[in-house]
């Protein structure tokens, strides 16, 4: 059904805009259903040339209302100890969204 976002990078571009939060679950990434993506393949959709923009389709915790937030990715920071966390961590920190599966681990 989609990806819950279980927290925002203070400081990232999502943080900056504010209208995503910690909760609303994650649909679709530049129009691409991402609900049978695994959490780690997520950074595939997610990176981009900085500056470029991103497209996430989020559904909203509280209102459960289904919207678009286009944002600007950025460099980022990151710091992983195998190519496979790289990738992850990476494409969280880029847009600073942290996505979780239900029932599934980090």
């Amino acid at each position: 059904d989609g990806k819950t976002i279980s927290s925002i990078a203070v400081g990232g571009p999502a943080h900056t805009d504010g209208r995503i939060e910690a909760g609303d679950v994650l649909l679709r990434i530049d129009g691409e259903d991402i609900s049978q993506v695994a959490v780690r393949q997520l950074g595939r959709y997610i990176l981009g040339p900085p500056g470029s923009a991103v497209t996430f389709t989020v559904r909203k915790a509280a209102t459960a209302q289904v919207t678009d937030v286009t944002l600007r990715r950025q460099w980022a920071l990151s710091l992983a100890t195998s190519t496979e966390m790289t990738t992850s961590v990476k494409g969280r920190l880029e847009c600073g969204v942290q996505v979780a599966q239900a029932g599934q681990p980090q």
